[in-house]
Formats: structure tokens, sequence, C-alpha cells
């Protein structure tokens, strides 16, 4: 959690961490690329059935070629292509392709009857053999198209650049009117990207910088015109020289659903490697210039790049049946989605490799912005919850003791505060507590004029009714959550000590967990089964307890306060403290997975205790009070 000021963000409305540049590496020629052109010539007769080593030689130009055939489906054809110079060389072994949309969609009943191979580059070849590798077929035809060069680049995408440049569809060449007579309504999106699949695309390894905005026009056209899916199945994809393509249409930032991994399209981005690196090594620009653009990827969606999830398939696939349940880091291949060799034993193995240097790509574009006003009047100490990337729950007391709730969607507050009535014991004693461990779920604690602790949650369509948990607070509550449907509740104890319960499908009683605490604590959990707490001591220094199936502590991390913490936690093994100091500005002290460090001074002039939430992964916002009696936030991000 060390602080490496590279980047600052500016704006409430930026992109967090990287700063998407897009680099005009291609000219673009006045009027746009010549139409791609696709064939289909037969080379067996209607009813001749063809098996293992049988070939034909198909004269003629083209720049990528696909096989259509009737007969069985597992059928593998091999590619030779010959030059202008009369050289003949190997390509591939392609059959029916491992990508395409989920089943059942409407995009997958689009696809013709008969079997239709996935595409293979050839380059300029004048002639191709097609050759029977495997099983039979009949009624084959040989797909051929041909793209005619645009102008050549002025520059290359190198891998020294620090975050990808991205070659627009403009840039290379799409028409997009060959998405639109497929699916005129559009791309479909998906509520976030959780997942990165990478890919290679086969074919060649063989073509220059210059070859790459034709490969990408050839893939769309035999796409759009010979799959009939409704545009590339692609959402990126990446040349051995670094340069980064812009696939599917609909916004480079947004959760675009692709038609990349049968089974494993929702809440992913399908990101693949031209050429076939199967039989070659994968280069090191290309690599680089996956980890800078999975970082940004994740960036834009607050994933994790380190740390292993949980997807659930929804259509499933041959492999996996709908509602399995997979456990996977958040960039993995194809083919630990799908029986295939994609994305190649060269490149398969440096996944690990690409997880760790995106995720410090995105360590170290981090820093604080400035504290901002947000046009919120405040009533009192703010708590603060949220259950998506860009949504916050702001929770207070009023002056009536009622508890009063606003939000933030990601666009704008809502407007003024929701009262949400005081429980029928009479007005709140403390300032509330909240806390989300699930998509549209919110937990509020209070404590009630009898010190007794109240609670009230929202489901997703409405609150409930308060409930009274019992017990006795001399502090206004804190919780902490560290899986679905699990809360652990924090108050000081009218002895002093520090008082705990949870809830795991049932609530526990009180324990009491000892020391001497001023003030109401704070609690935060970074993994299943570890929770920190945080007090200010009768010291006035800061003190940490934690759970790891057992309490330890205490341990003194000094400083010298003037209110209660705060703790936020953005990934595993990682803690942001926040304290009021003695000339009333924020202080901040972070555990790096390693040591302690700090106190660093944000600044600004508090007149409540901080609060502080991460939304997403190395994501921190920073919220108080200050003396217009505004809510103010400060971001790390």
């Amino acid at each position: 959690m060390l602080r490496r000021t590279l980047l600052v963000i500016p704006t409430l409305g930026s992109l967090l961490g990287l700063t998407l540049v897009v680099l005009p590496i291609v000219n673009i020629p006045s009027p746009a690329p010549a139409p791609v052109r696709i064939s289909s010539q037969a080379v067996t007769s209607p009813n001749e059935v063809v098996a293992s080593g049988w070939s034909k030689t198909v004269p003629g130009n083209a720049n990528l070629v696909g096989v259509r055939w009737s007969g069985d489906p597992a059928t593998t054809f091999t590619v030779q292509m010959r030059d202008q110079a009369g050289r003949w060389s190997n390509g591939p072994a392609v059959g029916i392709p491992d990508f395409g949309p989920d089943p059942g969609s409407p995009e997958a009943r689009r696809r013709r009857p008969g079997n239709v191979s996935e595409p293979v580059w050839v380059g300029d070849a004048k002639a191709v053999r097609i050759r029977v590798a495997n099983g039979f077929a009949q009624a084959v035809d040989v797909e051929r198209v041909q793209v005619p060069r645009a102008s050549s680049p002025t520059g290359i995408a190198g891998a020294a650049a620090p975050q990808p440049g991205i070659i627009t569809r403009a840039q290379w060449g799409a028409d997009e009117s060959l998405r639109l007579a497929n699916c005129p309504n559009g791309p479909d999106y998906d509520s976030r990207v959780v997942l990165a699949i990478v890919h290679h695309t086969g074919g060649s390894n063989n073509y220059g910088p210059g070859d790459s905005p034709a490969i990408m026009r050839g893939l769309y056209a035999y796409a759009t015109q010979t799959l009939q899916y409704c545009d590339m199945h692609y959402n990126f994809l990446v040349d051995k020289y670094g340069q980064v393509f812009e696939g599917r249409y609909g916004g480079i930032a947004a959760a675009v659903h692709g038609a990349h991994s049968i089974g494993f399209n929702t809440n992913t981005t399908g990101i693949a490697t031209i050429g076939n690196f199967q039989t070659a090594a994968a280069p090191p620009a290309m690599v680089s210039a996956l980890e800078r653009l999975i970082a940004w990827k994740f960036d834009v969606h607050g994933v994790d790049p380190t740390r292993p999830l949980t997807y659930v398939t929804i259509s499933g696939n041959d492999k996996f049946a709908p509602g399995t349940a997979l456990t996977v880091p958040p960039v993995i291949g194809h083919q630990d989605t799908w029986f295939t060799d994609c994305p190649g034993q060269f490149l398969e193995p440096l996944l690990p490799q690409i997880r760790v240097a995106a995720g410090t790509i995105m360590a170290a574009n981090r820093t604080w912005g400035g504290w901002n006003p947000e046009g919120v009047t405040l009533p009192g100490a703010p708590a603060v919850a949220s259950w998506a990337p860009n949504r916050l729950d702001v929770f207070a007391t009023d002056s009536g003791g009622s508890l009063v709730h606003t939000a933030w969607d990601g666009q704008a507050w809502s407007p003024g505060w929701e009262d949400l009535a005081h429980p029928q014991t009479g007005p709140l004693a403390s300032a509330p507590a909240a806390m989300s461990w699930g998509p549209n779920r919110l937990d509020v604690f209070a404590s009630a004029p009898d010190r007794s602790l109240l609670h009230l949650w929202w489901d997703g369509a409405r609150w409930s009714q308060w409930e009274n948990l019992g017990g006795q607070l001399s502090s206004a509550p804190t919780v902490s959550t560290w899986g679905p449907n699990r809360l652990d509740v924090f108050a000081r104890a009218p002895s002093g000590a520090l008082q705990h319960m949870f809830y795991d499908g049932q609530w526990s009683s009180w324990e009491t967990l000892d020391g001497g605490v001023v003030g109401a604590p704070a609690a935060v959990a970074w993994g299943p089964g570890r929770i920190d707490v945080f007090v200010r001591g009768t010291d006035n220094r800061l003190y940490q307890q934690w759970y790891d199936g057992r309490w330890v502590g205490w341990e003194s991390l000094g400083g010298t306060l003037t209110a209660a913490p705060t703790a936020a936690s953005w990934g595993p093994d990682r803690i942001d403290v926040f304290v009021r100091g003695t000339d009333q500005a924020t202080w901040h002290r972070w555990w790096n997975g390693a040591q302690w460090q700090g106190f660093e001074s944000l600044g600004g002039v508090l007149t409540t205790n901080p609060t502080a939430i991460s939304k997403s992964w190395n994501d921190i916002d920073v919220f108080v009070r200050g003396t217009d009696n505004h809510l103010w936030r400060r971001t790390w991000g």
C-alpha cells in the first residue's frame, strides 16, 4: 500500500487509475478502405465424401480463408498457402470454432446450418491447399476473403508506452454496416467486467505491423458474413508488435457482451492475440501490451488482478454445466473454459506473470486527489456503504435523531435526504454505522435511547422495520463484513471494554474483548475469517486487535487521536486507517502487507470523525463534514 504518485485524477467522473490514450497509429485513407470481398468456392461435388488424406489446391488470391462442409462436425483440415514466388508454406489445422456466442442466445441462433471452420490468415496467398487431417466431409467449400490494404501505418505502438494506445474501429477500417445488417439494435451490454479471457487467433505468425489492420478487417468480415455473428467475436485484439485494436463495437470502457468464449461471455472481456502461440513464443511487446490493456480495463471496472474470484456460468457449455461455480484467477486462458489449446502452450504459462504485472501497473498509477465538496449538506457524522463500484449510500442522523439517507449513482447525488424515521423507541442515540455484503444490500446500525443496538436493512426492494438486538452500548456501533450474510458489530461497553456480536444466519450474543476504549471502534475485514479492529485508547493512541481464528492484540500504532478512527481495505492484507489529529486534519496510516506506514497528513478541517470506504480494488474514498457543514470527499485511485 505504499503510495506512488504518478497520476492525479482530477475529477470525480474520470476513469480510475490509468488514462486511456488513443494513439493515431494507422493513417486512415480517405475515402475509407475498399470493402472486404468474400467468395465461396465448391471444391467437392455435393454428394462426394472425402476422408483423411484428401486434398485440393484452390488457385486464386486470398488473405484469409475458411472451410465450410457437411458431415462430421469433428473433422479438421490443414491449410497450406502458396506465395507469389511459388513457395508453399504450412498453416495450422482448423475445425469448427472454439469461440462463439453463448448457447441459446439470439446471436447463436443466427448461425447457418452446417459446419464452418475458424478463419486462417494466409497473408497474400496466390493459392491455398485444403487437406482433410481427420474425419470425413462432403460438400466442401472454401471461403476465400480478400482484404484490400489501407495506407501503411506511420508508426507502431511499442511496448515502451506506459499505457496502451488503442486503435479504434474507425482507424482499422471497420465497415459498421456489416454489424448493423446482422444486428441493427446494436451491441448487448453486461453489468460489469470481472474476468479477462486471453485467446490467440491461430493462423500465420508471418505478418508485418502494417498487415494487422487488414487482419482485423478480414476477421470482422468473416465473423459477420460467414459465421453470421453480430460483430467481431473478441473485445480487443493485440498483435505481435504490441499494437492494441478495438474489437467488438460498443465502447472500449463498457462491459460489451462478446462472443469469444462459449458459456463464458457474460461479465468477461475477450482479448485475442493475433497469431499462433501453440507453435511460437509470445513476443515481449505483445505480452507487455496485454499487461497494460488488462491493467486499464480492470482499473475501469475495479477488478483486483491478483485476487481469485468465483465465476458462475449462466448458459454453460460442453465442459461446464449451467450454474457451475468456478474459483479462478481474474485473468485466464480460453483453455480454462473449453476443450482447446488456446491461447497456446507458449502464452498460457505467462498468464500468472501478466496478472502480477497488471496489478503493479494499476498500483503505480494511484495517488490521492484533493478534497472535493460533494454539494450535500451533512447533518451529522456520515456513515458510508457501497454495494457496487459506482454506488455510494450515505447515512447520518438529523437534529431530531432521525436516520436520513442519500445516495450517489455514479452520476449525481439523489435530491435531498430520505427520512428513514426513528424507531418507535424514540430518536437515535448515536451516529449510524453502515455496511453492504452484496449487491443491493445495506445494513445500518445505531444505538437506541436505552443504549441497546438497533438494526435496519435494505434488501434491494424495500427497507425493513427496525429490530432491537439488545445489549448496552456506550458508543456508536461499527460494522464489518467478510462474506455474504456475515456481519460483525463492535461497540464500547459501559465498562470501557470492547464488545462484539456477529450474524451468520442468526445473531450471536455479545462477547467482551477487553481493553480500554475511548469512543467508537473501527473494524474492517480483508478476507474470509479475518477482522481487524482499531480503537482510540485511553492514552489517545491508536490501537489494533485482530481475529484470524482467534483474537490477537492489542498492539499500539502510535499517533495522537482526538476522535474515533475509521478503516478501509481494498485487497488482501491491505488496510488503511484514518483519524482526526490534534490539528483537526485527517491523518492516514496504512498496512502494506508487510509493515505499517505513516502517519501522513491528508489535510482538511474536520468537524466530525472521518469515514472511509473502498468500492473496488486499490480504491479508497474518505468522507468528512467540513466547517461549512457539507460533505467533503478525498479519493485514492
